[in-house]
């Protein structure tokens, strides 16, 4: 069920800048039982909303990983995104126009801070299990410094505890890509939309495989096939649609099937025993502390 918080008071950013009030767009799907134990809190990706259902299908169902039957999921839309929750969309109180380019930046400490304004606002101080994949496990993992005994059990999904060189080239890449974008900076909704496109088409580079792009129904057993006009082709038309689909003005957000498939560079699943580990978040170097966690890797091999 989808629900908005209004928090009516200042939200102070990590940038120095305040915000007068925030808005959260936020998903729930089952009851919260008597204990208030029964908690799962999903973190979403960079272009995702709070809809769980929306993108990550087969997961919110009877008998299936987010049971609603079994557990209070709950998914709130992450602050300055363009689905519900108080972003550049909005309409600033001060000018009456929306904010477009004038939106301060926000940090994963921002969003993580308006989660835990809702958490408490639903008088949630516990959660059975606490997820998120890339930019999604950003959030989980700041989550887990801020608020340590927050939740029983984390999953971060294809994501890390600091960016390194090769994801920071791809982010800046496709920066260029939409700054560069004769449109962008203007005060419109659509300002950018084919430098985004295109930034989206050098997104898929770094995390689609081949067999899902041309040759879906290809199992691992059999041999890649020789490059021919046709597989090219069918990159290429791929690519054009994919960045098409993603960039059109209120369009649906990437499904999570199509893009955390266990080729994913690295799944982190935390249960069982307290750990330790290094985490760099918000430019700053943390020790950091997760209650009852075990880490598992699932790291390719690289040659």
């Amino acid at each position: 069920m989808g629900n908005v918080f209004i928090y009516n008071k200042e939200f102070a950013l990590e940038c120095g800048e305040v915000l007068p009030s925030l808005k959260v767009a936020y998903h729930t799907f089952g009851r919260l039982n008597n204990d208030r134990n029964n908690v799962a809190w999903v973190c979403h990706a960079l272009t995702a909303n709070s809809d769980v259902a929306d993108w990550w299908p087969g997961t919110v169902e009877a008998g299936r990983f987010l049971d609603p039957d079994k557990y209070f999921v709950v998914c709130a839309n992450i602050l300055g995104s363009c689905y519900g929750t108080t972003g550049p969309a909005e309409i600033n109180p001060a000018t009456g126009e929306p904010w477009y380019g004038d939106f301060p930046k926000v940090t994963i400490r921002d969003m993580v801070r308006a989660h835990q304004l809702l958490a408490e606002h639903l008088g949630i101080s516990h959660a059975k299990l606490l997820i998120g994949s890339s930019m999604g496990g950003f959030q989980c993992l700041e989550w887990s410094v801020m608020q340590p005994d927050f939740a029983e059990n984390c999953v971060f999904i294809a994501t890390g505890a600091q960016a390194y060189p090769w994801g920071v080239a791809f982010n800046e890449s496709q920066r260029m890509a939409i700054e560069n974008d004769p449109t962008f900076g203007e005060r419109n909704a659509s300002a950018g939309l084919r430098g985004m496109a295109t930034a989206r088409s050098i997104a898929l580079l770094s995390y689609r495989h081949l067999r899902k792009i041309a040759i879906p129904r290809l199992t691992r057993r059999k041999p890649m096939p020789q490059p021919t006009i046709r597989l090219f082709s069918t990159v290429c038309s791929h690519i054009s649609a994919t960045k098409a689909k993603n960039c059109a003005v209120g369009s649906t957000p990437t499904p999570i099937t199509d893009c955390c498939k266990p080729t994913t560079r690295t799944t982190w699943v935390a249960t069982g025993a307290t750990w330790q580990r290094r985490c760099e978040a918000s430019r700053r170097t943390r020790w950091w502390r997760a209650s009852r966690a075990t880490c598992f890797f699932h790291l390719p091999t690289i040659k």
